[in-house]
């Protein structure tokens, strides 16, 4: 007998509108009233008035998270981390 073809899952609405937030570094961080603060910044480039190329930072997202939260996100960025790690050769 023939298998099934496994129907894809479909994401959640929810999942469907939520940002996707790019960012080249983090410039300010720091911890207040037990809250995580995070600044995220993307490189910008663009034109000044005489047509000239000008690059710079905008912010892109403000990160909040309580200490579990960013407990959590470490361990999955070391994750990552090992995922995106070149292969050791044997």
């Amino acid at each position: 007998m023939a298998k099934q073809p496994v129907k894809p899952k479909t994401p959640s609405p929810v999942a469907l509108t939520a940002p996707i937030i790019l960012f080249d570094t983090v410039t300010v961080f720091g911890f207040h009233n037990g809250v995580v603060h995070m600044t995220l910044e993307a490189m910008v480039h663009g034109l000044d008035a005489k047509d000239q190329a000008v690059d710079g930072r905008a912010v892109v997202a403000h990160l909040r998270a309580t200490p579990a939260a960013m407990s959590d996100m470490a361990k999955a960025i070391g994750q990552l981390q090992l995922l995106a790690a070149p292969a050791a050769r044997v």
